[in-house]
Formats: structure tokens, C-alpha cells, sequence
């Protein structure tokens, strides 16, 4: 008997051929050379051709594209148990049907096999104002965008010579191998064509034509990341920026310094108004302040960044850099790290989730439109219609053209990002047509994460199916969430126990189903849970947007920070019906707690709100979800 959530996760991908004339290589000889990138021969062809200013340059950012789609920072705990892998064998193959057997070897494939060290080749776009690469890394966490605008360029193909377009190049380790040998005292030449078919003459005298092709076993849960990491920069975001030696100082204290068990490894970010920026590495405490340009927000908030890390990719292109921005959805969300350079421009983005950060990349969902809700596709087909003529278009001008409104040309946009046929270009504010495969990508596919998301989204699609009962502030905890989630007629409902602290982590989940009483977390969340942090993040959001709502709250914790010298002041306010409760001291020591009761919730609350000013007043930072 087949278990049905096994055989869905074995049907979580779906076969993408390609097929290439030759490999991609770099030609030399005294004098010059050649970078030629071969494009896939199934996709629509694209052609470009120019000589460029800096090969050193290029070098390193073809070379940073490898270490970013080569990268794997997922756990991988060692072998140590050889002996009992061979006991187990048999035991383990006996069972095994052809969907179980066809899942561990893709897992293998992705781990040992060399030619494998990409998921899907990269995806180069040539358009009227520059050739652009784009990588999504191995373990779903990293996305790179690599930009050449003409200025990168010494003498470039005529206009009547380019062929726009989108398709993937061949990204060999030998291609990686021979960009090693560029020099500066070689004329080099990037070309990007289908190439040449290579031929080989038997003993018999038989001409054979060669050609390189694939199938690859593309992952729904990898493709789904890459879309909503870039559906994720149409978002609203806060920016700030760092120069080069920022970087640099902040790679050489974590390549010099190994991350400590059971401590924090979080970048953290201190914006406030008019100030420098300040990053401090977690939990050395090591402050960087920036020489970069003063944060111009409005209000000063702290943000913690996942993935600090995964920063040493960049390690190569340091040297170019002339300026950095970062663009940040919010703590432990998604951030874009823009590097821009003469001629260059290189986007990082980092998912800032881990596997197993559901609770967080649960919330991130909310932010952008569902796929399986009704939208409107004629206003996409306008938009595609506009790009298609033009390859890429600001936002006003999509506007003026299309005559959509704002609000439906943006969900439009996102629509079209989520569906990979739209990309927006964080370095120029622009949108551009880039369609990220051959064939259109199926909703229903890139709609959820995995089986348990989709049972959560259905309870929370039906009217009073998830009802969240009660939120009570724990001082120096967090707050704890208990919800039912009623699932028939019969009144038969699950009890769900949520604690989550002040960064947005859950540090406790409790529910009555069987299948957390049988597997707790170790597969993963149930849907009972899933829906229930959903629904919290929910009537969060809505209560920050909607004024009305924000003035009747009766439960919220707010953390607020700001440094003395070495030392970080730290003070949580919660507001718990009629109790207010004010905890004062040192971060990472014992806090002081003081509350105060009142006869009225709205005299609580008025307080709440008036102590969290006057904490803003004395230069305290929000801890920013």
C-alpha cells in the first residue's frame, strides 16, 4: 500500500528537457580570448556578442554566479553509522516501491553527482539595455542576478545582430575551470549563441553529430522558492546602505570567528533616523558601524537577518564594488543585497528561512497574492502585451499604457512575477518580460509548500473554521496563542498551543490531532498548526493597517532596544486585557518586570500606547517583525 503523502512528494517534480550543441567554453590563444555561453537549442534563440572593458571583472562575477547556484548550506550530518547502512539494506529495499526508490536517487543525484551541482542551468536574458544572468541555489535559500549594462562593454553586436530574448546556458564546472585561466593582458570577447553542433568521423568514415542534452528533474518546492523570492521584491521594503569596507569587515569577523552551539547567528540590523547605520554580528555583539549614508526612515526600528553566512559568496566581487544598498521585507524575512559597480550590477537575495523555519516562511505567504484565488488574467495578458513589444517598462509607464489601475496593475505584476514570466529589476526600479521556462508554469503547482499548507489554507478559506481564543502575553516569552480549528458539523475540533517570542519564532507548538501525537515536529507542522499561525499573522497585520482595529486591541507584546556603550537596554511592553505589564534591564539578562492594573481595557491600552512613545522619545529602537 502506497502512503499518500509519500507518493505526493514523489510526484513534487516535474521534467525539464534541454539540449545543447556543445558545452560552454573559454577560447585562448597569445592575444585573446573568448567566453562563449551555449544556449539551450529547444528555446528561443538569443544571440549577443561584445568585447569587455574588464575580463578580471567578468571573471569574478561569472565565477560568484558558480558559487551561488553550487551552494548547499543545508545540514548534513556525517556518516557515522557505515556498518548499521549495511545492515539495513536489505531491510530498507525490501519495501521500497519504484516512487521511494526514484526519490532517494534524485536525492543522491543532487548530492554526489558532479555534473549536478546546479538544479536548473541559469537563465541569461539579453535585452536592449543589458545581459542579465540569473542563478537559484541548491538548497532553495540563495538567488543571484548578475547585470551587464553596455558600459561593460568596449564594442558590442549591431541592434540589427542581437537577438532578445530569455533561455538557459550551459554552466559546465569545466566552463568554471577555464575562467580560472582569464587575464587582463587578453583582449576577451563575450559571446552568447546557440554554437556550433560538433562532429565526429568514425573509422568507417561515418559523420556523427554530437549534442549535449538533459532531463532534469526539476523540485516544485525549488522553482516555488525561486518565484516568491522574486515575487518578494515587488514588496514594500526598508532600505539602507553599507559601503564595500562594511562588508568586508563583517566577512572577516565570520570567517575568523566559528559560529557558537545553541547561540544566536543572526545579523542584526540597528536603523535609526538620520544615524549611521549599524550591523552587529550575534552573539559576539561586534557592532560595524557603517561610513555609509545616514538611514533616512521615518522611524528607527532593529532587524534580524537570517543567513549571514551565505554573504561569503560575495567575497569575490568585493574588489568592484562601488556601493551597496539593502532592501529588507522585515525581520527573518527575505533581504536583497544590490552591489553596484562600473558597468555591473550583482543582487543577492537571501530567503532568510531555514527547514525549519515554517513558521516564518507560513507568514511570508501572507505577503503575496494566493494563486489559486480569482484574478483578473486579462490585466496580466495587457501587461505581457506591453512587455513583449517593449522587453522592459518602469511601472508608471506600464501604467499609462495599459490604463489598469495602481492596485490591479501591481497584482497584475505579481501575478505575472509568482507565474515566472515577469521579473522586477531591483537595481533600475523596472519590470521586465523574462520567461523563466519554456513552457507555462502550472499554478496549482507552485501554489503551496507542501500537502499540510494546503489543508491549512483550506481551513482558513471556510468561514469561523479557525478561531483564535485566547492571546495571552508571558513576560521575557512571548505570547501564547490557543486556538480550535472546528472541522465537521459534529463539533469536532483540534486544540492548538502556540508560543511565539518577540523575533517571530516559535518556542512552543502543542495540538490535539494525531498527527502531531504521532510524529510531534519531526515531519514537519500539522495543517492545524500551520493554520493557526497563519490566522495569528493575520489579525497582526490587520490590526497594524486598519486604525479602527489598532485602537481595540486587548493583547500585543512590544520589545524595544538602545544601546549605551557596550551594553543594549532592552524593555518589553505587553498589554494583556486589563494588565499592562513593563519588563526593564539588560539584553540577555534578567528583565524586571512591573505591572499595573487598571479598571478599564482602554485605559490599558491607552497606556500601552503612551509608554511605547515615551520609549521612542528616549531613543529606543522598535524590534521590527
Amino acid at each position: 500500500m502506497i502512503d499518500p503523502n509519500a507518493q505526493q512528494e514523489a510526484n513534487t517534480r516535474q521534467q525539464i528537457k534541454a539540449a545543447y550543441r556543445q558545452e560552454s567554453r573559454l577560447h585562448m590563444d597569445k592575444d585573446e580570448a573568448a567566453i562563449q555561453l551555449i544556449t539551450d537549442n529547444l528555446r528561443h534563440q538569443v544571440h549577443f556578442q561584445g568585447q569587455l572593458a574588464d575580463p578580471l571583472k567578468a571573471r569574478a562575477l561569472l565565477l560568484s554566479l558558480y558559487d551561488v547556484v553550487a551552494s548547499d548550506h543545508r545540514y548534513k550530518p556525517k556518516d557515522r553509522a557505515a556498518y548499521q547502512a549495511y545492515q539495513q539494506h536489505k531491510k530498507e529495499h525490501a519495501n521500497a516501491n519504484a516512487w521511494q526508490a526514484q526519490q532517494a536517487y534524485f536525492d543522491w543525484l543532487l548530492r554526489n553527482d558532479p555534473d549536478a551541482f546546479c538544479v536548473l542551468d541559469p537563465i541569461v536574458s539579453v535585452h536592449p539595455d543589458q545581459v542579465m544572468f540569473e542563478v537559484f541555489s541548491k538548497d532553495e535559500a540563495s538567488y543571484a542576478c548578475l547585470s551587464l549594462d553596455m558600459h561593460a562593454f568596449h564594442t558590442h553586436s549591431n541592434k540589427s545582430e542581437i537577438q532578445y530574448g530569455t533561455t538557459n546556458i550551459n554552466f559546465s564546472e569545466a566552463l568554471v575551470q577555464t575562467l580560472q585561466m582569464a587575464r587582463s593582458h587578453r583582449s576577451t570577447e563575450l559571446r552568447i549563441d546557440a554554437g556550433q553542433i560538433e562532429t565526429q568521423i568514425t573509422e568507417g568514415g561515418e559523420v556523427l553529430a554530437s549534442q549535449l542534452e538533459k532531463k532534469i528533474q526539476l523540485p516544485d518546492s525549488w522553482l516555488r522558492g525561486l518565484l516568491q523570492v522574486q515575487a518578494a521584491a515587488t514588496l514594500p521594503k526598508e532600505r539602507f546602505f553599507i559601503e564595500p569596507m562594511d562588508l568586508y569587515n563583517l566577512l572577516r569577523h565570520l570567517r575568523l570567528n566559528a559560529d557558537k552551539k545553541r547561540q544566536r547567528r543572526g545579523l542584526r540590523v540597528e536603523l535609526a533616523p538620520n544615524q549611521p547605520t549599524r550591523l552587529v554580528l550575534e552573539p559576539w555583539e561586534t557592532v560595524i558601524e557603517s561610513k555609509g549614508a545616514q538611514f533616512q526612515g521615518k522611524e528607527g526600528m532593529v532587524l534580524r537577518l537570517w543567513g549571514r553566512r551565505r554573504l561569503m559568496l560575495l567575497k569575490r566581487i568585493l574588489p568592484f564594488i562601488d556601493s551597496i544598498e539593502v532592501q529588507v521585507l522585515g525581520s527573518a524575512m527575505p533581504s536583497f543585497w544590490i552591489m553596484r559597480g562600473k558597468g555591473f550590477s550583482f543582487t543577492l537575495g537571501l530567503t532568510g528561512f531555514t527547514a525549519k523555519d515554517w513558521a516564518q516562511s507560513a507568514c511570508f505567504d501572507l505577503l503575496l497574492p494566493n494563486l489559486n484565488t480569482q484574478t483578473n488574467t486579462d490585466d496580466l495578458s495587457q501587461v505581457l502585451d506591453q512587455l513583449q513589444t517593449h522587453w522592459v517598462m518602469s511601472f508608471e509607464a506600464l501604467h499609462k499604457a495599459t490604463q489598469l489601475k495602481k492596485p490591479a496593475l501591481l497584482a497584475a505584476l505579481q501575478m505575472g512575477c509568482q507565474l515566472g514570466k515577469i521579473i522586477y529589476d531591483l537595481n533600475l526600479n523596472c519590470y521586465r518580460l523574462r520567461p523563466i521556462l519554456m513552457d507555462s508554469i502550472q499554478p496549482e503547482r507552485v501554489a503551496y509548500r507542501d500537502h499540510q499548507h494546503c489543508l491549512a489554507h483550506d481551513f482558513l478559506a471556510k468561514p469561523d473554521t479557525v478561531r483564535i481564543e485566547k492571546e495571552q502575553p508571558i513576560p521575557e516569552q512571548g505570547l501564547e496563542i490557543i486556538a480550535h480549528i472546528h472541522l465537521d458539523k459534529q463539533n469536532f475540533n483540534e486544540r492548538t498551543v502556540l508560543l511565539i517570542d518577540v523575533d517571530g519564532y516559535v518556542k512552543k507548538a502543542q495540538c490535539s490531532c494525531s498527527h502531531f501525537r504521532q510524529h510531534q515536529l519531526k515531519s514537519g507542522p500539522c495543517a492545524h498548526l500551520i493554520a493557526t499561525r497563519i490566522k495569528q499573522e493575520k489579525l497582526a497585520i490587520e490590526r497594524k493597517q486598519n486604525p479602527k482595529l489598532r485602537k481595540a486591541i486587548t493583547h500585543e507584546t512590544q520589545a524595544l532596544t538602545r544601546r549605551k556603550g557596550e551594553q543594549i537596554l532592552m524593555v518589553q511592553i505587553s498589554l494583556d486585557q486589563k494588565r499592562l505589564t513593563i519588563s526593564q534591564g539588560i539584553a540577555g539578562g534578567k528583565l524586571r518586570p512591573q505591572r499595573i492594573q487598571f479598571n478599564e481595557v482602554a485605559q490599558a491600552r491607552n497606556a500601552y500606547f503612551e509608554k511605547i512613545n515615551h520609549f521612542k522619545d528616549r531613543g529606543f529602537l522598535v524590534n521590527a517583525g
